[in-house]
């Protein structure tokens, strides 16, 4: 087991050729003093690109956690070109609250790129990853994906840099069942930002609690592991890229609270009307029946019981009748 560094900026990080270290970066501060950030620095025996990979911008998230870290502990960069840069949990408050925001601030981190230096917890969390962590990167691979309370189908948005190779070669190879376009999307999240520092970036959305953990942890390091391969930074040879459905979201919310029942599965076609499940009070009257607004594919759905008004209980993909 390496040592852990406490750094205060990562300009500090230099490794020799085939050596990894694990740090905790000083990202900003809080009540309680320096805020911090794990970080993982792989450098391989040869030169070559730089892949930033990230998990748990939402608390709730952990998959992609367990994930990195497997990733972090079973990589050798002796075998390896080039260096990768693994930040195994962006919202560590958020990660021992189980929220999907931080509890420090209620903000959604995945909305507040790219932060501020005198900004909240996640602006500043968000402002040291734009500054230390990005730069240089010709890649970020960002992973969400499913918790407990909902899960998801594997699928994936990518963000294209002007004047730059596509990597939807490299998406397309990836364990996906669909894909979302190419675009830029919602003010404050980081495909945004990546685009404003020229980095290609895809976002990545799989696991649920119907598999175990690790399984989901394995699904996730495999994505970046795949990635590395297209970028010749490991010796296999790359996935094959295929043809994925490009698909469009209809998201379904619960408009009051109580026990949410599911009546659908997970990759399920479902028509226009049909019943997806239903929400109960707890002395089981129906509060709202959940319903398709169209047709298409069940992508990400609530696992849990427990539900909110506002929350997330179904996703469906639509088909545009494009592929990637």
């Amino acid at each position: 087991m390496t040592s852990t560094l406490i750094i205060k900026d990562a300009g500090q990080i230099s490794l020799d050729p085939g050596q990894k270290q694990r740090y905790w970066l000083e990202v900003g501060h809080s009540w309680f003093g320096p805020e911090r950030l794990p970080l993982i620095v792989l450098r391989g025996i040869e030169a070559g690109p730089k892949l930033v990979t990230l998990a748990c911008q939402h608390g709730d998230e952990g998959y992609g956690v367990l994930g990195a870290l497997d990733l972090a502990n079973e990589l050798d960069p002796a075998a390896m070109k080039g260096e990768l840069w693994i930040l195994p949990c962006a919202n560590i408050h958020g990660f021992t609250a189980g929220k999907r925001a931080s509890p420090y601030d209620c903000q959604d981190m995945n909305r507040v790129h790219p932060g501020k230096a005198d900004g909240t917890v996640s602006e500043q969390i968000a402002y040291a990853l734009h500054q230390q962590v990005f730069p240089g990167a010709d890649l970020i691979v960002d992973l969400h994906g499913g918790s407990p309370e909902n899960g998801d189908t594997a699928f994936a948005m990518w963000a294209d840099i002007a004047g730059k190779p596509s990597i939807l070669p490299i998406v397309s190879s990836l364990k996906l069942d669909f894909v979302i376009g190419s675009r830029k999307s919602i003010a404050g999240m980081l495909s945004n930002s990546a685009i404003d520092l020229g980095i290609p970036q895809i976002s990545i959305e799989a696991g649920s609690a119907i598999n175990y953990g690790r399984d989901n942890a394995a699904l996730m390091q495999g994505f970046v592991r795949d990635c590395m391969k297209h970028l010749n930074m490991l010796p296999e040879p790359p996935p094959q890229s295929r043809s994925l459905p490009l698909m469009r979201m209809a998201t379904h919310y619960a408009e009051t609270g109580g026990a949410f029942k599911t009546l659908v599965a997970f990759g399920e076609e479902v028509r226009q009307g049909q019943t997806l499940g239903y929400i109960m009070d707890l002395v089981g009257n129906i509060a709202q029946e959940v319903r398709a607004s169209e047709a298409g594919i069940v992508a990400v759905m609530r696992t849990g019981i427990r539900v909110h008004p506002g929350e997330t209980v179904t996703t469906l993909a639509i088909p545009t009748g494009a592929s990637s």
